[in-house]
């Protein structure tokens, strides 16, 4: 049985009134308050909140006590219904019906309608209502959330291990998806993850759950260690087949921070899932102490790269680097470039799962260089020497390899002047940030490595010409 509180409150006294109500509720407490009207203004002011309550509204300047009925309601009636301010809401049938009933009982001036009593539309007003006026041991465990503002729980392994999760929006899970008839992903997500699972129930719960809104269980969630996402716990289905049906929102309660552990402190946690085939990438090129660094484009990941991403291997360490990016990554060209009688790599590879607004380019876009180099303006290839310095003084970066600040200067350097006809902003204002925390000298000294003494001389002069050290 689902037990629920709510409230009438009359702010005018009403024996006629109060007598209908006792007759047609389970009354759990009858309270009056004797409040000022200074008082009484601040209490609807917070009621009614952003809405204005003018000083002279009939039920601030009433001369009764305020009485409160708290009403325990046992199977309370839901409908998805559209009212005034609100739209889409589960409301309570019931009490919608008998506030239109009731506020035409004991007078006849239309001003003085919202005098006789205020009771809530749905569950989150009932809470409001008891929150404002102190009676919390009637504030509901549940609440109403809206769904869009949810993200799911997904297993990328173990189900029962909480190792590697990713977090979606609800629109964006394997679950909502198959309700909607796009199957393929769910189905392969319990092939391989939520073994468990019947199909059979499942597609009894997609034809079920929108039609018994009153009587589901409400899903159970974990707030995030910093506050804001608000991820399902349990009720997943629910929550997705609610919304694929239309419906925006999810009864439901948060768990204590303390049971939440298993959540919050899995071992990763993925954004979404080109975040995650491309984390599961880079961490699996470090379990194989594959030679690389990420040169460009990581400053907004895991969310997104910048623009692409930009990252230089040990030409030894290539073919193991390819087999392991083939396994989640697509190939999407590949060129070879003869550089000072080297045959030099490059390489396009992309996410592959479906194109995502908050990414740039709508995926990951890798491109892999086996040397450093450039070619677009000036055909320049850096040593073995200074590749095997390039790793050795890389640093790591949440869980990827950047360059040190130096070497990353350099890279910008060779980019700005020998790759691109102009110098980008974004360019010299990286360069500008990691200044401080490098050693300029030890800059200056690696133009020393470009053997080319023309393209040298070339570069040392547009460096120090454009203050692009400085």
């Amino acid at each position: 049985m689902i037990k629920e509180y709510a409230s009438i409150c009359c702010w005018e006294e009403n024996e006629k009134v109060f007598q209908i109500i006792r007759n047609e509720f389970n009354i759990a407490e009858e309270i009056k308050l004797e409040r000022t009207v200074d008082e009484k203004h601040i209490l609807l002011k917070k009621m009614y909140f952003p809405h204005n309550v003018r000083i002279n509204d009939p039920r601030v300047q009433s001369k009764s006590k305020i009485t409160i009925f708290v009403l325990e309601l046992h199977n309370p009636k839901v409908e998805i219904i559209s009212r005034r301010e609100h739209k889409k809401k589960p409301m309570y049938v019931d009490l919608i019906k008998f506030k239109e009933y009731i506020r035409g009982v004991g007078t006849n001036i239309e001003s003085k309608r919202m005098v006789v009593c205020h009771m809530p539309d749905w569950l989150n007003e009932a809470n409001h209502f008891f929150e404002v006026f102190g009676l919390t041991k009637y504030i509901n465990k549940n609440k109403y959330y809206r769904i869009d503002e949810l993200s799911g729980i997904i297993f990328m392994d173990d189900k029962g291990g909480w190792k590697n999760l990713m977090i979606q929006k609800i629109n964006e899970t394997p679950h909502f998806k198959y309700a909607r008839g796009d199957k393929s992903e769910y189905i392969k997500y319990v092939n391989e993850i939520d073994k468990s699972r019947s199909f059979g129930k499942v597609d009894k719960m997609i034809k079920t759950v929108p039609e018994s809104i009153s009587n589901l269980p409400p899903i159970i969630l974990c707030r995030d260690l910093d506050g804001t996402t608000l991820k399902i716990w349990d009720g997943l289905h629910r929550a997705s087949f609610l919304s694929a049906a239309g419906h925006l929102y999810v009864k439901g309660y948060e768990k204590p921070e303390e049971q939440c552990r298993n959540c919050n402190n899995a071992k990763n946690v993925y954004v979404h899932d080109h975040a995650a085939d491309f984390q599961m990438t880079i961490d699996e090129l470090n379990r194989n102490n594959i030679r690389y660094v990420i040169s460009r484009g990581f400053k907004n990941l895991p969310q997104s790269p910048d623009t692409d991403i930009d990252l230089v291997c040990h030409p030894h360490d290539y073919q193991k680097l390819d087999s392991i990016v083939l396994k989640r990554l697509a190939l999407k060209h590949s060129k070879k470039l003869v550089i000072d009688g080297t045959e030099c790599k490059y390489v396009q590879y992309k996410t592959t799962k479906a194109p995502r607004r908050d990414i740039a380019n709508t995926y990951f876009h890798v491109d892999v260089y086996d040397h450093c180099y450039t070619w677009y303006i000036k055909k320049v290839l850096m040593s073995f020497s200074f590749l095997d310095e390039l790793f050795s003084k890389r640093i790591k970066r949440d869980f990827y390899f950047i360059p040190c600040a130096e070497h990353e200067i350099f890279l910008l350097l060779m980019r700005m002047v020998l790759e691109c006809k102009t110098v980008k902003r974004k360019h010299k204002e990286r360069v500008s940030e990691l200044l401080p925390s490098a050693n300029r000298e030890n800059i200056i000294e690696m133009f020393n490595q470009i053997k080319d003494v023309k393209i040298r001389n070339y570069f040392t002069n547009r460096v120090f010409q454009e203050n692009l050290l400085s």
